[in-house]
Parts: C-alpha cells; sequence; structure tokens
C-alpha cells in the first residue's frame, strides 16, 4: 500500500471510529478472500428480514435502510472482489437522517468474515491490514526449549519448534562432574549454533529483516552474539523478557514489544528526515519545504523525495501526490511524535529533497 493510500485509509478509519449510533444501527460487514457474495448478499437479506422485529421504531427505520443499501452495493458484483471487501453502512446524523456506506477493496487477501450491528463501527480487522507490513521474526528461547514466529499485524504465526535435550545441571563430584560438565557444555554450544541456523533460514525463507529475542532468564542475553547470529545480529531491534519460552511465551511477547516496534519504525522515520535537514544545512539549494514552495517545483521533475507530515489535511496531501506520481517522486507521510517531525511540522509540514540544485 502507497503511503498517500495508507494516509487517506487511516483518516477515513479516525472519521469512522468517531461515529456513534444512537441506537445499534451501524452495520459493519467483513467479506474474505474467496467468500461468496451471494452468500453474503443471503446473509444480509436474512438479517433484513429479522430488523422488521427491532422494537425502536426509528432503530428498525435505520437499520433496514441501511441493510438495503448495503444490498444494492452488493448486487454490483458477481463475484467478490480479489481479497475480499469490507462495508460499513449506517446513520451518521443522529436525529437528522444521513445515512453514509463505506466499501473498502483491499491490498491482501483478508480473512476475517463478519457481520456486526452496534452502536460503533468494527475497525479492528480493518486496522490490523493497514498496519506496517515490516515483518519481525520472533525468537522466544530459554535453554530447554525454543520457538520461531513471524509477527503479522498483531498476531505471531508460528514457524518452529525446538526443544534442546540439553540437561540440567549435576551435582555429581569429582572427575565425574568435569566430565559431565564439559557433556552439558558442548550440548548447549550445540543447541544454540542449531538455533541460530534456523533462525537464519527463517529469515531467508519469510523475508524477515529484523528480530526480536525473547524469553525468561539470560540465555536471550547468551544467543544475542555474532557467534550464533552471524550477520543477523545486526537485525536484533530487542530483547524482551517474558515469563515462558517457547510458543507459550509468544502472547506476552505481542504485549511487551509494541513500544519496541513502535521506536523502530519511529527510528526509520527519523533517519529519513535527518538526512533531509543535514542537505538543508549543507546544501540548500538541493532542498525545499513549505507547501506552496514544494508544489511549486515538483512539476519541474526536480523533486526525488518528499516528506509530508501526517497532521496535513487530506487534500493537501492529495494534490502534491497526483502531481508527484507523474514525476517519479517518492512521498513519505512522517509522524510528529519525534523531533524531527515536530521540526518539519515547524516548516510547514512538508519539505522536499531535489535530484540537483534549483537557486531560489
Amino acid at each position: 500500500m502507497k503511503p498517500e493510500e495508507k494516509f487517506k485509509l487511516k483518516q477515513t478509519i479516525k472519521k469512522l471510529e468517531q461515529i456513534r449510533g444512537k441506537g445499534t444501527e451501524l452495520i459493519s460487514v467483513y467479506i474474505p478472500d474467496g467468500y461468496s457474495i451471494n452468500l453474503t448478499t443471503n446473509q444480509i437479506t436474512y438479517e433484513k428480514s429479522t430488523a422488521v422485529n427491532i422494537k425502536s421504531k426509528q432503530t428498525r427505520k435505520n437499520v433496514l435502510a441501511a441493510l438495503e443499501k448495503i444490498l444494492v452495493e452488493l448486487r454490483k458484483y458477481k463475484q467478490t472482489p480479489p481479497n475480499g471487501m469490507i462495508i460499513f453502512c449506517g446513520n451518521t446524523g443522529g436525529e437528522r437522517i444521513n445515512l453514509k456506506i463505506w466499501v473498502f477493496s483491499l491490498p491482501e487477501p483478508l480473512k476475517t468474515k463478519m457481520y456486526r450491528c452496534d452502536q460503533i463501527f468494527w475497525l479492528e480487522p480493518l486496522k490490523e491490514i493497514i498496519q506496517d507490513k515490516a515483518e519481525y521474526l520472533i525468537v522466544c528461547a530459554d535453554l530447554q526449549e525454543a520457538a520461531l514466529g513471524v509477527l503479522k499485524g498483531k498476531h505471531i504465526q508460528s514457524l518452529k519448534k525446538m526443544e534442546s535435550r540439553v540437561p540440567g545441571k549435576f551435582r555429581a563430584g569429582g572427575q565425574s562432574a568435569a566430565r559431565l560438565a564439559r557433556q552439558r557444555k558442548e550440548q548447549k554450544q550445540s543447541y544454540m549454533n542449531e538455533l541460530g541456523r534456523i533462525i537464519t533460514k527463517a529469515m531467508e525463507k519469510h523475508g524477515t529483516q529484523k528480530i526480536i529475542l525473547a524469553g525468561p532468564g539470560p540465555f536471550k542475553e547468551e544467543l544475542n552474539n555474532e557467534r550464533f547470529l552471524g550477520q543477523n545480529l545486526k537485525k536484533i531491534i530487542g530483547l524482551v523478557d517474558v515469563g515462558y519460552a517457547g510458543t507459550d511465551g509468544f502472547e506476552e511477547v505481542l504485549q511487551k514489544s509494541e513500544d519496541l516496534i513502535k521506536e523502530e519504525e519511529l527510528y526509520n522515520e527519523k533517519k529519513e528526515l535527518q538526512e533531509f535537514f543535514e542537505k538543508l544545512a549543507k546544501t540548500p539549494n538541493k532542498t525545499t519545504y513549505g507547501y506552496s514552495q514544494v508544489l511549486n517545483i515538483i512539476e519541474t521533475g526536480a523533486v526525488e523525495k518528499i516528506f509530508i507530515t501526517e497532521n496535513n489535511t487530506e487534500e493537501k496531501i492529495e494534490k502534491i501526490n497526483d502531481i508527484a506520481k507523474n514525476y517519479g517522486t517518492q512521498i513519505m507521510i512522517v509522524s510528529t511524535e519525534t523531533r524531527e517531525g515536530e521540526t518539519l511540522k515547524a516548516l510547514g509540514g512538508i519539505g522536499a529533497i531535489l535530484r540537483y540544485e534549483i537557486k531560489t
């Protein structure tokens, strides 16, 4: 999904989040990829037949009108669009009836099937779709077991489990103790080497670029070593302490890694913006900022990359994008949660790196 498309979708979601029905009159329909459009039409028709029993006259009227509007939309399709579709419909005007419908085509296959009639629109599955798809490899391990998974949205997809077979510590004395300790150390090294190889294979197979190491105790710190991870050591974005190793620890990893991932995403934004500000200081004629200034230069074909803070209006972003796409110009929509984002906001919320110098 292109940054500008993602921004528009985020803005729409914000609007939908603010809508409240007077009664349970806001309808959310999720049709998964490959699911029959006819079966969905039949379900909505059935819901319409039962909605006549709603006690509140006004709620009944609004629900029936929304269901009919959804049916009209569904009848436009012979089959479910590729990747599925999402429909929201309902009265958004309170006492003053204002029936609206939103229909979303999707950038990736939808797995959720849902029908809800409530005081709010059910938005969580849609929010997951627009989350950044930079996948993270999760390694949750201790000395006894390990599990690897790929973080996708708000779920960890389990990839592989393994057990170490490293024995616990022994109480034997003398030569036996030394021999057993040596064997245990060798088995531990073998387990960690094997885990490192599995991590490398998983990274290559699934195209993940970042790793989160998790688990109870100090094992994750020991694993966080070039000896076991090689070049993948550079891809570790953080270590997370959880109560359990293996898949049992995945849920806690999910909870505790949210801030870590957000920081990582903001870090990438910071790096991009730092490049802009560095050029602004050293070669100012290869940069420009301010809405009008950027708009004037885009059509010369000189703009390589544009940075827009997310507080800009949808209209401004659309106008910039409509022109920029004709010249192969990249657009990056950035947060104002970083110092760099705040600085760009103070400069008018938009800046650009140019392909060549332009004297102003």
